[in-house]
């Protein structure tokens, strides 16, 4: 940069160092309203000012250029701090809003990246060039079209802010009058700088030398004459303005000054309440002014009116003295307190409302720390307010509740959305429990979060139920199933090993073994598949203690950790038993076998209700055995009938009671689906008590109507087809019209290989019901949610293409020298827009493509096309790119393809474009080959291969995915969204055909697409 001497730069050079320190001494007096804005406006003025004198100091036409530029930060900045400045000052209540700044800020950014740029495209400076005027020399520009924009865009903006100004002249005077001087020249003085330099009256901008004197101005009026006390404002602005009503009474009793909002309560015109006596102004409420008659000073609260009129008031009473403390008058004040008055008793009955809340609530502060709970929160977790305050919900954290779901619900609830989940959280006692929360942002008047409410319920009884159901699901399931091992009559060896699956399952125990009492030893009769080195294993009170300590007490025996106890036996080392538990097997009182179990999750021990369960199932267990005792007995003992009946009617009656104590629907019908059986569980459902009630009607009649025709026909389908066993979901009406889902599981009742009839067991799934609607809603929003985005990135792309095509039509007259000849670098930025635009335009084309495929709006028009023209006009689009590479186009047609196929010819060509731009744009050197053959006889296809860089074998299945690329030094190298081959291949499947990928790194890849040959007629 070069310099040279210009008296012109002293008073510029000074006023820039006076804005500079106005912006000093403002930054120290910032606790003054409108201080801190007027720093920032003092430190544009003073960069634009300093700028100016530099540019006029440049000696050569690059320094000016530049300070010239440098200048444009205060020049955007002036007009929009000007405007923030004043009306921050002139509102000291409010400020202007940051989404407004940041609004207004737009077109100040804009014109500053032009400004830097301005020799690619002349918006701000068409020409510039260095004038002289003797020594003195500044540069001379022809401004363009958005500097023009951008004046009428900052007069506009010194017009808003100086109309803040002009509000405050009607205050005309005392210390006022210095103070509109002091405004008025700073508003006015920028614009006749710039008017006269804008005219071309003067040469030079004093534009920024006014703005200098503004602030100057402005700092004097503020710190001068305290502008910013409230104490000088007129009484109208201050008095008349008052909520508070205010009455001024003079020592005569007289009115002497009442403001607007008296005027409002009494109901009179000023003229006829001022130089009234007080009684007669007031002689609506003459109790009022009899009672406060004498009264010099009071605060009290009144009321006026009755039932929906009434109103309250806070009453002011003081007296008014002169210098010598002489009482001259009274002065009165009426502030309506109404609503605070409706608002303290809500308040009260909404924090009695909290208190008695049968849901525990919490509140926080913005950073999560606990301000209050109520007393329901204690009662659940038996935590106290001052043992949670100003402490997080971390207190209750356990590691059953993910870490992703406590992520999620506080960037749910930090981006001011309300958050519904499910915790598992720790007592203070330790114990665990589970609730449901409702966590919602609470906002102030800005906008701001200042707190979060949850509102949680203790749902860990629910929870429990639900656990008990499943595995009440389990246990009628597995009875279902074992209830017709007996109806079958297997063999002893496979019942056992069914019980043993079925134990495994149900108490969710990977290792099972039943064994039998034989003697005095218990022998291992069937186990899960992973215990094989079991079989055939015999234990006697000194090997196995705890399956002989669960055989001599008759109770189960449990064991937290097995690999600590120290008479574990080393057989079951394999598995690495942790939690063990053996259940007796009893009949008639006698332990006949031990159902082993166990776990090797460390800390996964069996729980009091699995072992409840376990009971359950042992007792069941023990009525198998002995009803398969019972009927081998009777097959050994045939001849003896009389008892063989005896022990079947036993069998049946033990039986029966499982039936009939179990805690789900069991009942049987005819062929034609009338009931001839029901368990007493059934009769509460029905709304029945007696059997007689509901034996010999229909089964649908307790369908809901809509779906007797459904259900019947499923059924009828199960005995025509013969299907043994089946499942079905459908809904029932109880006597009382409740709805209720049932899922039910119905085996066809056979007798000398004909159906009788039919036996169902059924559960109540209306909660899983519900909850698989919550889930098909969740997955319908989803898909819209999708389709939205479809349809959003159609729209945005097409927005886009319209102006894109009018830069690229320009960019291609100034390359085809259409509005005058170009220097070399302006070729060359010319060349790079229009290929940037060409790449832009065809990434929205891509965009568009993907758009529309996925809302499924893209329509094939099929019809007869030739692949020898394909392959002519992929050369003629192709060849200039593979030849600027360096790179050999090939395009070779096998005769055996017939001349013309049956397809989409324009879709045929983007599939064939995409593929060959992907090969050039990736191969360095060598070939790029297209072929056309016939595989078979009822296929065509298409192959592209290249000599490039190949694809990584872990990336193949990746590169057809949407916005994927391939991550190599030479992919970083090509610019590209990914989304080429992803369309490619979506058009293939759209078109009936099949897209294959074969690659090796360094040897190039190969695509080969194959389609049908489908003809017309």
């Amino acid at each position: 940069m070069q310099f040279s001497y210009t008296p012109y730069i002293i008073p510029l050079l000074i006023a820039g160092a006076a804005s500079v320190w106005v912006a000093y001494y403002s930054w120290s007096h910032r606790g003054v309203s409108g201080a801190s804005a007027l720093t920032f406006l003092a430190l544009a003025a003073g960069t634009w000012t300093i700028g100016y004198a530099l540019e006029l100091a440049g000696a050569d036409l690059d320094t000016k250029v530049l300070w010239s530029k440098i200048q444009y930060f205060g020049v955007t900045t002036v007009p929009l701090l000007w405007l923030i400045f004043c009306y921050n000052y002139f509102n000291q209540n409010r400020l202007l809003p940051p989404r407004v700044i940041g609004a207004l800020g737009i077109i100040p950014l804009i014109t500053l990246l032009l400004v830097f740029t301005t020799e690619y495209h002349g918006l701000i400076w068409e020409r510039y060039f260095i004038s002289r005027i003797g020594d003195f020399s500044y540069l001379e520009v022809t401004h363009g079209l958005w500097f023009w924009i951008y004046l009428a865009y900052g007069y506009f903006l010194l017009i808003i802010g100086t109309y803040f100004i002009i509000r405050l002249i009607r205050h005309k005077h005392g210390l006022y009058r210095g103070q509109i001087t002091a405004l008025i020249a700073a508003a006015v003085t920028p614009w006749v700088g710039n008017f006269l330099y804008i005219s071309g009256l003067i040469p030079v901008d004093l534009t920024s030398f006014g703005f200098t004197i503004a602030v100057i101005a402005t700092a004097w009026g503020i710190f001068r004459f305290q502008l910013i006390n409230l104490v000088p404002l007129a009484r109208d602005t201050v008095v008349e303005t008052m909520e508070i009503g205010m009455i001024v009474i003079d020592s005569q009793g007289r009115v002497a000054d009442i403001n607007r909002a008296a005027i409002a309560l009494i109901g009179l015109p000023a003229g006829q309440v001022i130089n009234k006596p007080v009684v007669e102004a007031l002689s609506r409420w003459s109790h009022l002014t009899k009672k406060y008659q004498n009264v010099r000073e009071a605060l009290d609260e009144i009321s006026i009116g009755e039932g929906e009129h009434q109103r309250w008031f806070e009453l002011g009473l003081s007296p008014l003295r002169n210098d010598d403390q002489t009482v001259i008058g009274r002065l009165i004040t009426l502030r309506d307190i109404t609503v605070n008055r409706q608002v303290a008793e809500r308040l009260r009955q909404l924090s009695r409302a909290v208190e008695a809340s049968p849901a525990s609530i919490v509140i926080t502060d913005a950073d999560g720390q606990i301000q209050y709970v109520n007393p329901k929160f204690t009662a659940v977790t038996g935590y106290t307010l001052p043992e949670v305050f100003g402490k997080t919900s971390r207190i209750l954290k356990t590691d059953q509740t993910p870490p992703e779901v406590h992520q999620q619900l506080w960037n749910t609830i930090t981006s001011g959305r309300e958050w519904h989940g499910e915790f598992c959280n720790r007592k203070k006692n330790g114990e665990l429990y589970w609730e449901t929360a409702s966590i919602s942002p609470i906002f102030d008047a800005g906008g701001h979060i200042i707190n979060y409410v949850g509102v949680k319920e203790d749902i860990t009884r629910q929870r429990r139920m639900q656990e008990q159901l499943q595995i009440q699901n389990k246990y009628l399931s597995i009875l279902h199933e074992i209830a017709l091992d007996l109806l079958n009559r297997r063999e002893l060896n496979d019942l056992l090993q069914a019980i043993a699956n079925h134990a495994a399952d149900l108490l969710n125990a990977p290792y099972g073994e039943i064994m039998l009492k034989e003697g005095a030893e218990l022998v291992v009769h069937s186990f899960t598949q992973n215990q094989e080195y079991l079989s055939g294993d015999r234990v006697g009170r000194d090997t196995a203690k705890l399956a002989w300590q669960a055989h001599d007490t008759g109770q189960p025996a449990t064991l937290d950790d097995y690999s600590a106890w120290p008479d574990r036996r080393t057989i079951y080392d394999r598995a690495q038993l942790v939690a063990v538990a053996d259940f007796p097997v009893m009949v008639e009182g006698q332990c006949v076998a031990v159902i082993g179990m166990g776990r090797s999750n460390p800390g996964q021990v069996f729980t009091p209700e699995e072992i409840q369960t376990g009971i359950l199932f042992s007792r069941l267990v023990g009525l198998v055995l002995d009803s398969v005792n019972l009927y081998d007995s009777a097959m050994r003992e045939i001849a003896e009938r009389k008892r063989t009946e005896l022990l079947l009617q036993e069998s049946e009656e033990r039986y029966r009671q499982i039936v009939e104590n179990a805690n789900d629907l069991i009942y049987r019908t005819n062929v034609d689906g009338y009931i001839t059986y029901v368990n007493p569980v059934s009769l509460g459902l029905f709304g029945v008590d007696k059997t007689d009630s509901i034996l010999g009607k229909n089964y649908l009649e307790f369908i809901v109507p809509d779906w007797r025709t459904k259900v019947r026909r499923f059924y009828v389908r199960q005995y025509l087809n013969g299907v043994s066993n089946t499942y079905f979901e459908f809904p029932i009406v109880t006597p009382d019209a409740h709805e209720l889902w049932l899922g039910q599981n119905v085996q066809i009742i056979r007798e000398a290989d004909r159906i009788v009839g039919f036996q169902a067991v059924a559960r109540d799934i209306t909660a899983i019901k519900r909850t698989q609607e919550a889930l098909a809603l969740a997955r319908d929003q989803a898909q819209q949610a999708s389709r939205f985005k479809s349809d959003l990135l159609a729209k945005v792309s097409h927005e886009l293409r319209t102006p894109l095509f009018g830069v690229l039509g320009y960019a291609e007259l100034l390359r085809d020298n259409a509005l005058g000849p170009l220097s070399k670098d302006q070729k060359q930025a010319v060349e790079t827009i229009v290929g940037n635009s060409h790449y832009l335009t065809s990434m929205i084309s891509d965009l568009m493509d993907q758009a529309q495929i996925e809302a499924k709006k893209l329509v094939l028009q099929f019809g007869q096309c030739s692949p020898d023209e394909l392959l002519r006009s992929l050369e003629e689009i192709m060849s200039v790119l593979a030849q600027k590479k360096g790179l050999t186009l090939r395009t070779l047609l096998d005769p055996e393809v017939p001349a013309t196929v049956y397809s989409d010819a324009q879709r045929l060509q983007q599939i064939l474009i995409n593929l060959v731009a992907n090969a050039i744009k990736f191969t360095k050197q060598g070939e790029i080959c297209v072929r056309v053959f016939q595989p078979n006889a009822t296929h065509w296809a298409i192959q592209v291969s290249d000599t490039g860089i190949g694809i990584p074998a872990e990336a193949q299945a990746a590169v057809f995915e949407p916005f994927q690329k391939v991550n190599s030094v030479l992919t970083r190298d090509n610019r590209g969204i990914g989304l080429g081959l992803s369309i490619t291949k979506q058009l293939v499947d759209l078109m009936d055909g099949q897209i294959k990928l074969d690659s090796e790194i360094g040897k190039g890849s190969t695509f080969t697409v194959t389609f049908p040959i489908n003809k017309i007629g």
